[in-house]
């Protein structure tokens, strides 16, 4: 992955990728060069003033593939310039039309409409389990009992307090 470290002086500093460039660096670059003569370097790292650059270990030398290339002027803005264009040609996704004629608004849920899990526990075995939780049975052995979790038939139980109307 190759950059393009445009620095100057008087203007912060940018970081372009080469392959995938953000239109709006592009364009900040193109305006630092133009104005502050910044220049540029293109290198494998994103900054080369803090990269640790690969050596060979019987010379020392920074390796050929690592060597950053510096740019300025009328170079350097050649380049902003291609990759503006770069990111300009590259094509728009295409929707086809027919798919747009398939989209609409879709109503709100309701009560009845809301897809929901299958029930599984029955109004015979929610008043199991009030039975069992009145003889003093755990949430785990009432589940166990009934083949259901025991926060499946926690749930069903308190959902039918709340439901029961209170004829007393």
């Amino acid at each position: 992955m190759q950059h393009l470290f445009v620095y100057s002086a008087q203007a912060p500093s940018l970081s372009i990728d080469i392959n995938a460039p953000d239109r709006s660096a592009v364009i900040d670059a193109i305006y630092i060069v133009d104005k502050y003569e910044a220049k540029g370097i293109i290198s494998n790292y994103r900054n080369p003033f803090n990269a640790h650059f690969g050596r060979r270990a019987d010379t020392g030398e920074i390796l050929v593939r690592e060597v950053p290339t510096q740019l300025e002027g009328p170079e350097l803005i050649d380049l902003l310039l291609q990759l503006k264009e770069k990111i300009d040609r590259k094509m728009q996704r295409k929707v086809n039309p027919r798919s747009l004629q398939n989209l609409r608004k879709r109503q709100a849920w309701t009560a009845e409409t809301r897809p929901t899990k299958p029930v599984v526990m029955t109004e015979l075995l929610v008043k199991r389990a009030v039975e069992l939780r009145d003889e003093g049975c755990s949430w785990r052995t009432v589940g166990d009992v009934l083949g259901v979790h025991k926060e499946t038939a926690r749930g069903a139980v308190n959902r039918t307090k709340v439901n029961a109307p209170d004829y007393t």
